[in-house]
């Protein structure tokens, strides 16, 4: 679980099941923090109470936004969207924002009072986006983007648990920019085998290299008749693609015991 402190200086903690505490500070203004909300690429998107929006990694990485949020905004709720993107309020520009993954954002006010004072925003079971303007609900909803997919059934994986996946965006309006998981759903929860960044232009088919992680090498090793059966999950900007990737492995794999 992620949450913000706030005293002499900003700072955003990170709390385990079993109750252990990380603070991260390096990269984050002292401002106000808002709200937060998982992200469609792995990450936690947070507001700041300025005219910014943030995004820290698992590992604590903070990179802050500003460019095409108006000055004076006051950034407050946030939400991931049915898009692929982060949408947030303006508290006092009486506008809503989306974000892409990868920081690109663009403000909308169309249908929106003059000077509403917009707050908390969370995304319905029906992909809308509902919002709460100072005189009661609202409701967006969001404009599917480009579709991503993924083109590879079978991979073969070499002796250092490095393949290719092919995938290909749409001929849509918005780029395709996010990541591609392979992950494996056990008794314990799901397990990402390996990540890859994706980035491509609308229509533009590429080629990118996935590296296994620890537990996708151990898992693949003792996989019978070494195949594995992962599910992948391509988030972007635009679209998400889900399906089944049969993983081979030669007799080399590398078996880690980290």
């Amino acid at each position: 679980m992620w949450f913000g402190v706030f005293d002499d200086r900003a700072r955003i903690a990170r709390v385990t099941p079993s109750g252990t505490i990380t603070q991260f500070a390096t990269g984050l203004h002292r401002s106000a923090l808002g709200e937060f909300t998982a992200g469609p690429d792995g990450n936690v998107w947070f507001t700041e109470g300025n005219t910014r929006v943030g995004r820290i990694t698992p590992t604590g990485k903070i990179t802050e936004f500003s460019a095409g949020i108006s000055p004076g905004a006051d950034t407050t709720g946030i939400t991931a969207g049915s898009d692929g993107n982060l949408w947030f309020t303006e508290f006092e520009g009486g506008r809503l924002g989306r974000i892409t993954p990868t920081g690109k954002v663009t403000e909308f006010s169309a249908g929106l009072a003059a000077g509403e004072l917009l707050s908390a925003i969370t995304s319905g079971p029906n992909g809308n986006l509902y919002f709460s303007p100072l005189s009661g609900i609202a409701r967006l909803t969001p404009t599917p983007g480009t579709p991503v997919s993924v083109l590879t059934r079978r991979a073969r994986v070499n002796a250092r648990g490095a393949t290719t996946i092919k995938l290909a965006c749409g001929a849509g309006s918005e780029p395709c920019a996010g990541r591609l998981d392979l992950t494996l759903t056990v008794i314990r929860g799901t397990r990402i085998l390996g990540s890859a960044r994706l980035a491509l232009s609308p229509g533009e088919r590429a080629t990118v290299k996935l590296k296994l992680n620890a537990i996708g090498r151990r898992t693949l090793a003792r996989a019978r008749g070494r195949r594995l059966n992962a599910r992948y999950r391509a988030s972007s900007s635009a679209g998400d693609a889900k399906g089944k990737l049969t993983l081979t492995a030669p007799r080399g794999i590398r078996r880690s015991t980290s």
